[in-house]
């Protein structure tokens, strides 16, 4: 099962999921790792145009099937990947490694208290229809 595109806001935690089966009678775990879309590299095939994750600045579970970021921003809003090797269908020494699809995620801009794609004075309204409600 691949993960999915997702839209949040600026510091709403976001996760993507991955779901993969081993194959039958397989001993060898499945192993998992994350890896972020390089931004200044534009082909997405070449040498560095994706990056390893490791836990910590944000990001949780870079090698588990569930990935965590922990406080989305624009900055890191791009392509997202997960690699995975093992469970006897995708051993590296027999050139196999499964990648999922890319998935992306974008960042709202915090102003835009209606989520409309601009701020203006509906989101005024709805900034002070928020303060009334005690939110």
């Amino acid at each position: 099962m691949q993960p999915t595109d997702q839209t949040v806001g600026v510091n709403t935690p976001v996760t993507f999921i991955v779901e993969v089966a081993s194959l039958a009678n397989c001993s060898n775990p499945l192993a998992y790792q994350w890896q972020r879309r390089n931004p200044i590299i534009s082909d997405s095939n070449a040498p560095g145009a994706w990056i390893d994750l490791s836990d910590g600045g944000g990001f949780f579970g870079t090698t588990a099937p569930n990935l965590s970021i922990a406080h989305p921003t624009p900055a890191i809003a791009t392509g997202y990947r997960c690699k995975i090797t093992g469970g006897c269908g995708c051993e590296p020494n027999l050139g196999g490694v499964l990648y999922t699809n890319v998935v992306n995620f974008s960042v709202t801009c915090p102003s835009d208290f209606n989520a409309d794609g601009s701020v203006d004075g509906d989101d005024v309204i709805q900034f002070f229809e928020n303060w009334d409600g005690g939110c």
